[in-house]
């Protein structure tokens, strides 16, 4: 009786070392992920100069000093930009797609070889199968990742003036967006809510603290008292650039969520964990929330500056308590201040405003206080015009020039 060798060993017939064939795929894989990710690595890199030579633009005519040096970074940047994109990062990048295509097809090949192998054949490929398909996987979404960059630097080119100057906010400004966002979630604990996890319902009995930027809230049930519902809000603020703030929120926020993640948490307990930014979040992290499933935990963030939120909209429990974190509508906020200045108008006789006097009596970001001023244009009330006569903003002049 003829000895039976394993179809990975036989040196003669279609389908070869197959073993070593998936080995050596393995390898290739592995270099296509590191190639990819470095590619990513030098086109963030490249998107935190132009955000910071836009930014810093906009900040030095806040101050009122001189801006030429600045200016003139930003323009050979934009400058070398379209040339990086097109020549440089797309050419690689098509050249690595290319590899992660051949890589696919030789991939299909050895899975049509194991479905023809003899099940006690199977196991040790089938471990180098998976290891390819999991970098497969990594190498498309560092890709994802890299046109995620590319279309933010491309975003921050085409930003205006005056959209970066109402994206650069001082402490102050950002203080009171964290006292409004709190004390917008405080009000609403006054309601009862359902808990996503058990169904049951649950009436008021907050144990609310507040210490800094954490707001945490708890419903306790049980004999043990233990948090039936939690949730944890954190303010995150990006670090403070000559005394203004603009940097979207990136890296900290990655390593918050997967650290809250990982905390041992009550199996009938509903956790939300709800990461606020007065700036905004890059688009690795608000991708990364988006796609978070996890039984008994959900994971928001807040951007102050667009209000907006984001989450895992396809998570049932996620997107049930969606409301309870949600901002007031930009619309909303300016509506309300509107009607604030057109009542002063009326009552008081006022005469004009200026935007960043405003922006101060009323706490809100110097991006509403310019949206309301062109409503009431829009209104008839008056007129916005630029800096004249010494004045330090715009101003909204009331009844026209």
């Amino acid at each position: 009786m003829t000895e039976k060798k394993p179809l990975f060993f036989r040196d003669e017939g279609a389908l070869g070392d197959v073993l070593s064939q998936a080995r050596g795929l393995v390898g290739e894989s592995e270099k296509l992920v590191d190639k990819v990710r470095d590619l990513g690595e030098s086109a963030e890199e490249y998107a935190e100069l132009v955000e910071d030579a836009k930014y810093k633009v906009g900040i030095r005519e806040r101050l009122g000093e001189g801006v030429e040096g600045f200016k003139n970074k930003l323009n050979e940047l934009a400058t070398t930009w379209k040339d990086k994109r097109e020549e440089e990062l797309m050419q690689k990048e098509a050249e690595l797609q290319a590899k992660q295509d051949e890589i696919e097809n030789q991939r299909k090949t050895l899975e049509e070889n194991l479905a023809r192998m003899e099940e006690e054949q199977k196991g040790t490929l089938s471990k180098e199968m998976e290891r390819i398909n999991q970098h497969s996987e990594e190498v498309k979404s560092e890709l994802e990742k890299l046109n995620r960059t590319k279309e933010a630097i491309d975003n921050v080119l085409s930003e205006s003036e005056e959209e970066i100057r109402d994206k650069t906010l001082t402490r102050e400004e950002v203080e009171f967006l964290k006292v409004d966002y709190f004390n917008l979630v405080k009000s609403r604990l006054d309601k009862g809510l359902k808990s996503p996890i058990t169904s049951t319902h649950h009436y008021g009995n907050w144990d609310i603290g507040q210490k800094g930027d954490m707001l945490t809230a708890a419903i306790k049930a049980g004999v043990r008292r233990k948090p039936a519902i939690r949730f944890d809000v954190r303010y995150m603020i990006p670090e403070e650039e000559e005394g203004f703030i603009y940097k979207k929120m990136g890296g900290e926020a990655l390593e918050a969520i997967t650290g809250y993640l990982g905390e041992e948490k009550g199996e009938d307990s509903f956790h939300a964990f709800v990461l606020v930014s007065p700036t905004g979040w890059t688009s690795n992290v608000m991708h990364r929330a988006e796609n978070i499933f996890d039984s008994n935990t959900s994971v928001y963030l807040v951007d102050l500056m667009e209000r907006s939120l984001v989450c895992n909209e396809k998570d049932k429990k996620t997107k049930e308590m969606e409301e309870w974190f949600s901002p007031v509508s930009l619309e909303e906020e300016v509506n309300s201040l509107r009607e604030k200045l057109k009542a002063e108008v009326e009552e008081e006789n006022a005469s004009q405003f200026r935007a960043d006097k405003v922006s101060a009596k009323y706490s809100v970001p110097r991006k509403v206080v310019i949206a309301a001023f062109k409503a009431m244009a829009a209104d008839k009330v008056g007129e916005v015009i630029g800096k004249r006569e010494g004045a330090k903003d715009l101003i909204f002049l009331v009844g026209g020039a």
